[in-house]
């Protein structure tokens, strides 16, 4: 793939709003000056949600065109959540991200769990 081709992959999507404020703002205060290690980046956005998200199974579902805005603003969310915001806050950054989201099954709430 060329440099042009690229380039869809840094667009935000109905689920990965990557140029909402609080995002950029996010991931920013996340990396620091990692500004020039992709590497560094990943990890420091890794940890920043891995460490300032808190997880919770019990997570409320949200609408998916708000999801990563709310995990990012309410610093909670469940792996659902924290997925598409680790998209987001590397997207943010102007990285491509070329990738997929799959539908998770909640074994807390699924139907064979509920009796």
């Amino acid at each position: 793939m060329n440099q042009a081709d690229d380039s869809v992959y840094l667009l935000p999507t109905s689920i990965i709003d990557s140029d909402h404020e609080s995002i950029i703002g996010f991931s920013g205060k996340s990396i620091g000056d990692r500004d020039k290690d992709p590497v560094a980046k990943a990890v420091a956005l890794y940890y920043a949600v891995r460490d300032g998200i808190w997880y919770d199974p019990y997570y409320p579902f949200i609408c998916p065109s708000t999801i990563v805005r709310a995990t990012c603003s309410r610093a909670a969310g469940d792996i659902a959540s924290a997925r598409p915001l680790c998209s987001a806050l590397w997207k943010s950054l102007r990285n491509p991200l070329p990738g997929g989201l799959a539908d998770v099954r909640n074994h807390l709430a699924s139907r064979s769990s509920v009796r």
